[in-house]
């Protein structure tokens, strides 16, 4: 008789993959979800909006080259049906980092040189392929994400717009279904209750009438 696989026993197993193959999220809560995210350079020019994203992903481009890339965080990923492709769920700033280091020229012209210059510190057949969990579905990535986000040396966790993000796309996906959510998350049904209503106000003050009016002591707390 066929024992059963542990439910997490995916975690457990790295699996190579070409960095070159591996697709970046365009739903990772990191982004902005109004912007288009189709090229390397379309992700990399929006982590660079946010200073804090910028200085902490240029950390990571001097350590990769520096001390080359260290897999002690797992890079998860799933395997999307509609297209067989691999697609990251955890680790898309690592990710995106190797990219850049084994093909410059993708890069932004703002950083182009000082990706150049990094580059040269690496070999970039050393960074040809990692080793990744492979998740058995996106579904097993929600999970993992909302485990994950306690932050680490070079992983940054999330922000609290980045989180409210990621709670609005899972609450979207699972059309109002707050017990799911509250599944995934670990969330009490308060915990969601508010920040729904806060993305609610922030996305009716965004609008260009209201957000124009607002005092600028005020626009920060909807647009940081």
């Amino acid at each position: 008789m066929e024992v059963a696989m542990n439910k997490y026993e995916w975690l457990e197993k790295r699996t190579p993959r070409s960095v070159d193959n591996l697709r970046l999220w365009d739903g990772n809560p990191r982004l902005v979800p109004e912007e288009n995210h189709i090229h390397i350079a379309d992700f990399v020019s929006d982590l660079l909006s946010d200073p804090s994203e910028k200085t902490n992903f240029f950390n990571l481009i001097d350590s990769i080259s520096t001390d080359g890339f260290i897999p002690a965080d797992p890079v998860v990923v799933w395997q999307e049906p509609s297209n067989e492709k691999y697609y990251v769920a955890e680790g898309n700033r690592r990710v995106l980092a190797l990219k850049l280091l084994r093909h410059p020229d993708k890069a932004p012209k703002s950083i182009r040189s000082y990706i150049r210059k990094k580059a040269f510190s690496v070999n970039r057949d050393d960074i040809e392929k990692i080793r990744v969990c492979v998740a058995p579905s996106y579904e097993d990535c929600e999970w993992y994400i909302n485990q994950r986000h306690a932050g680490s040396s070079l992983q940054k966790s999330w922000s609290r717009l980045q989180q409210q993000r990621w709670i609005a796309g899972l609450y979207d996906k699972y059309k109002g279904d707050l017990e799911k959510v509250i599944a995934i998350t670990k969330f009490s049904k308060g915990e969601l209750d508010h920040t729904l209503r806060i993305l609610q106000i922030r996305d009716l003050d965004l609008q260009p009438a209201i957000f124009d009016n607002l005092d600028e002591y005020f626009k920060p707390l909807f647009f940081p």
